[in-house]
């Protein structure tokens, strides 16, 4: 059900290189054991096993690029390959929102689960002989400022 091949190509055409991003969460859908993961996290947080993949794979994916509730869904959007991990088309599928996100992340820290998980992901890496450190994203964002005028700054110009 999750391959990681762009759902999309067919709209693009040939992709000419694979993305490190795109590398790193085939990695992460390969090592992670997802029936029992799904299996552990369905005992801490009780519902559905198809929205509950969903939230654990976007949990994940919040945790590894050090996104918020909310960010999450932008970057998920903006990127073909995290569409991919999650083997969902956001236009498409019905994805939980941040609050739905933000309880399961907190039933998930409550009982200690995700400590467990993360350190699951950092065994297997090891084993392999991989490491795996933490990455973001850049949100840029435009804002208004107000005006602002710096004296100081002005009355020292011809002072030199």
């Amino acid at each position: 059900m999750y391959q990681l091949t762009s759902p999309y190509a067919a709209v693009r055409g040939p992709r000419r290189r694979v993305t490190a991003r795109e590398r790193f969460l085939q990695i992460m859908n390969d090592i992670i054991p997802w029936v029992e993961w799904l299996a552990f996290v369905q005992r801490q947080h009780p519902i559905p096993a198809g929205p509950l993949e969903c939230l654990l794979r976007i949990y994940l994916l919040q945790g590894w690029f050090n996104l918020t509730d909310e960010t999450v869904y932008d970057a998920i959007c903006d990127s073909q390959s995290m569409r991919a991990f999650l083997g969902v088309d956001p236009d498409e599928a019905d994805l939980p929102d941040a609050g739905a996100l933000a309880d399961f992340r907190l039933a998930l820290e409550k009982n200690r689960a995700s400590e467990r998980l993360h350190f699951a992901i950092h065994h297997a890496l090891k084993q392999g002989g991989a490491v795996m450190r933490g990455g973001t994203i850049v949100e840029a964002a435009v804002m208004q400022v107000p005006q602002v005028s710096l004296p100081f700054i002005e009355d020292n110009v011809g002072a030199r």
